[in-house]
């Protein structure tokens, strides 16, 4: 082969690769808007701060720190977002922490969207970490 052969295939096997990592983010992205869509009824209802243990402030910390964790470009931190996770007693104050993280811009800037926390967890987690997260959440009666 000619150096020009070796230049071509260079180009269509980065080319090949660059086709796939959009088209798993593009997977990640509709992947992440189904889950919001799902529960989305459940987090439009009213919290009942009787039933919080956790203070307005303690929330937003909890957001922001799984928003640090999963805004990571490649290594995100899961333990993080299990150890916030493992923090809430009850759906109340999963729906306390849902409404604290609000709407959070999720990507790069050429592929960017706002996404609330259902989503922006099941975007930023594996399949495998996704399982954990559910795990967690259904001691609590939060089925995402």
């Amino acid at each position: 082969m000619q150096v020009n052969e070796y230049i071509k295939l260079g180009g269509i096997a980065l080319g090949a690769t660059a086709g796939v990592f959009v088209s798993y983010k593009i997977y990640k992205s509709i992947q992440a808007k189904r889950t919001e869509k799902k529960a989305l009824n459940e987090y439009k209802k009213e919290v009942n701060t009787s039933n919080l243990q956790h203070s307005p402030a303690d929330f937003a910390t909890m957001a922001d720190a799984i928003y640090s964790a999963l805004n990571q470009t490649w290594n995100d931190d899961e333990e993080a977002v299990y150890n916030v996770l493992r923090q809430l007693k009850n759906k109340d104050e999963w729906l306390a922490l849902v409404k604290a993280f609000g709407l959070r811009k999720r990507g790069y800037d050429w592929f960017e969207d706002k996404m609330r926390l259902p989503a922006y967890i099941a975007n930023g987690l594996e399949t495998w970490e996704m399982k954990k997260v559910r795990d967690i959440l259904s001691k609590i009666g939060v089925a995402v």
